[in-house]
Formats: structure tokens, C-alpha cells, sequence
């Protein structure tokens, strides 16, 4: 549903407008993601071949807390990182935080991870916010 939320938008935007939009659906894996309501969404390819973006929009799913941990994230999403604006979407500003993106920025996530989430990113300015923009990062 995330994924569908922001990328409608800009589907009417580009269709409405013929603006040079485009996106790539990126995984860990070449494997289909499940969402939690069971659907699957093939990814156009892997992190480790993406091409550059001026736009990176992390999705963290449900779990997050365990994926987080035990990828390499640094070494896969780092040259996505690096270019243009990212935004943590739902829970991808823990991926965020968790790569250091974050530190010494204002962030949000979800409202019903917020206190955890500023208890386990202390170099976060986490704040009761829908949407916070700190410099390249959302």
C-alpha cells in the first residue's frame, strides 16, 4: 500500500503532464517482495545494479527490524545514498538511521514506532512531525 500511495501521484503526474518521470522498483534479492497483505510485487532489478536516481524512496515493510540487521545495507543501498534526494517512507527511516543518514538530523517515522525509535537512534532529532525535510533527506 505504501508503494502504491507514492507512486500514483506521480503516475498521474506524468501521464497528466508528460513529465519525464520514471522508477525502478529495487529489492535485496531479484525475488518478488510480499507486502504484509500478501501481495507481491516483482522488482525491476536488484540494489546492487541500480541505476543512479535523482530520487530514492526507501520502503521498510514490517520487518524491518530483523532485514535491518542482518543485510549489508551500507555496501547495497550506499551509492543510492549518495545522489540526490532520499526520503524514508513508513519505516525506511529506520534503515536511515541505522546507516547513519540520519545522525544529527530531524526524522520521523511512523507514530506508533516513534518512542522507540528515538530511544534507539539517540543521535536522531526525532520529532511528532508527518513529514520532516532535512536537508537531502526526508
Amino acid at each position: 500500500m505504501v508503494l502504491a500511495s507514492l507512486l500514483e501521484p506521480l503516475r498521474v503526474v506524468r501521464d497528466n503532464t508528460q513529465a519525464d518521470l520514471a522508477w525502478t522498483v529495487l529489492s535485496f534479492t531479484d525475488s518478488p517482495i510480499t507486502s504484509s497483505s500478501g501481495i507481491q510485487v516483482a522488482p525491476d532489478c536488484c540494489i546492487r545494479n541500480a541505476p543512479a536516481s535523482d530520487l530514492t524512496i526507501i520502503i521498510g515493510g514490517d520487518n524491518f527490524r530483523t532485514e535491518v540487521e542482518h543485510c549489508k545495507l551500507g555496501s547495497r543501498l550506499g551509492p543510492l545514498l549518495t545522489s540526490g534526494a532520499v526520503i524514508g517512507a513508513d519505516t525506511g527511516a529506520w534503515y536511515l538511521a541505522r546507516l547513519g543518514c540520519l545522525q544529527g538530523r530531524k526524522a520521523t517515522i511512523h507514530w506508533h514506532l516513534h518512542s522507540e525509535f528515538a530511544e534507539q537512534f539517540l543521535n536522531v532529532d526525532v520529532v511528532d512531525e508527518n513529514f520532516v525535510r532535512d536537508g537531502r533527506f526526508w
